[in-house]
């Protein structure tokens, strides 16, 4: 399967009422449910919300793993707090 990209899907803005139907839609398209996830966390604050511990431990995982590989050693814990804080920090600029 293709990745699909969904950068531009930021702009709009889905409110909590609309957002069954709209993964409804989504997944009648043929999305997958990681693909509805990408999309309606970008267009929802309450998806965003619920969504957010699961974005960030994800990312803090890639990088854990990238260093490690990259650097043959493991982070910190302070320095694991400060990259989670920092990605808590840019999901809540792109969110707003």
């Amino acid at each position: 399967m293709t990745e699909r990209n969904f950068e531009h899907v930021r702009k709009i803005r889905i409110p909590d009422e609309e957002a069954p139907a709209w993964m409804q839609t989504l997944r009648e398209g043929g999305f997958t449910d990681d693909e509805i996830d990408m999309i309606m966390v970008h267009c929802n604050a309450t998806y965003f919300e619920l969504k957010k511990p699961k974005l960030v431990e994800e990312e803090v995982e890639k990088i854990k793993e990238s260093f490690l590989k990259g650097y043959g050693k493991a982070l910190s814990e302070g320095e694991i707090e400060y990259i989670r804080k920092a990605i808590e920090q840019q999901l809540d600029e792109r969110a707003s």
